[in-house]
Order: C-alpha cells, then sequence, then structure tokens
C-alpha cells in the first residue's frame, strides 16, 4: 500500500515540475501495484494473470521514467535493464 501512496504522491510531484514523461511512468507503475494488489486476494493460482499484468506495466513504467534525463545516467540503465528483465519474466510466464 506505501508503493501506491508513494507513486500517487511521486506523480504529483514531477507533474507540477513539468515532467510529464515521468509523471506517466510513475502514474503507470501505480497501475500496475494496485493490479497485483487487487490479485492477491483471488489466490495463487488465479493471481497469475494480475501477476504478469502488473509487472508488465512496472515494465512499461520504468522505460517512461529512464527515458528523460530527470535521474543519473546509472539510475536510468538500471531502469532500462530492470524493464528487460520484468517483460522476460512475463513472456516466461505466458
Amino acid at each position: 500500500m506505501a508503493l501506491v501512496v508513494a507513486t500517487a504522491l511521486l506523480t504529483m510531484k514531477y507533474q507540477r515540475l513539468g515532467n510529464d514523461s515521468v509523471a506517466a511512468g510513475f502514474l503507470t507503475f501505480l497501475a500496475g501495484e494496485s493490479l497485483l494488489l487487487a490479485g492477491n486476494a483471488a489466490g495463487l493460482e488465479a493471481s497469475v494473470p494480475s501477476y504478469v499484468g502488473g509487472i508488465t506495466l512496472w515494465a512499461a513504467a520504468l522505460v517512461m521514467v529512464g527515458a528523460p534525463n530527470t535521474f543519473a545516467l546509472w539510475m536510468r540503465l538500471t531502469a532500462l535493464v530492470a524493464a528487460v528483465l520484468f517483460i522476460v519474466s512475463a513472456c516466461m510466464i505466458l
């Protein structure tokens, strides 16, 4: 739940700073985390589709946050590597 609140606050912060791409990335991360939280109530087997959807949204969010020059280069590269790993995990599950 703390991640949902934190990403909502980060969305507002970067929106006010005029950095729309980063704000949209944090909003996408918020949607992915909410999808993961909603799927947890269904049990292990039934939550697999929401898990795959959630990590796919996480990957998209990491690309959106890591693409502009807002953060340091090492952080942006780490975000892009993590996005690739999330996509690979989602493809393996599917």
